[in-house]
């Protein structure tokens, strides 16, 4: 039965489950490796936004800001940490432009770190 309960658990965690989600910003952990997942987030996009810059905080820690081609004062945050060696949080906070912006840009932040975590092959 724990076996079942466990298994559970890691397949909700690979999928990259949300634990705090709000207007402006989430959180998810993902399992995949810390630096593919940053590499792929500051990664040029094909679409209306841009990569503005990624800094490495410390080893394990990195941030990468995103900004909407069309309207640069929508604006966000992307914080990459490393927690295990295979597992690696991802928080988002937007930081610029009108609540539906600001909403708008965060599902796409979303959307961005899933298929990063998805072509890593977690």
């Amino acid at each position: 039965m724990l076996r079942y309960a466990l298994f559970g658990t890691v397949v909700i965690a690979a999928a990259g489950c949300a634990s705090t989600a709000g207007d402006n910003g989430w959180t998810a952990r993902y399992i995949t490796r810390f630096e593919p997942m940053a590499k792929c987030l500051y990664a040029p996009s094909p679409d209306d936004y841009s990569v503005a810059a990624q800094v490495l905080r410390r080893a394990g820690e990195a941030g990468v800001t995103l900004a909407r081609a069309d309207q640069p004062a929508v604006t966000g945050d992307y914080t990459i940490q490393q927690v295990a060696d295979v597992a690696t949080d991802v928080t988002w906070q937007s930081t610029g432009g009108p609540a539906a912006a600001r909403q708008s840009i965060a599902a796409y932040a979303r959307a961005k770190a899933d298929r990063c975590s998805n072509s890593q092959g977690s």
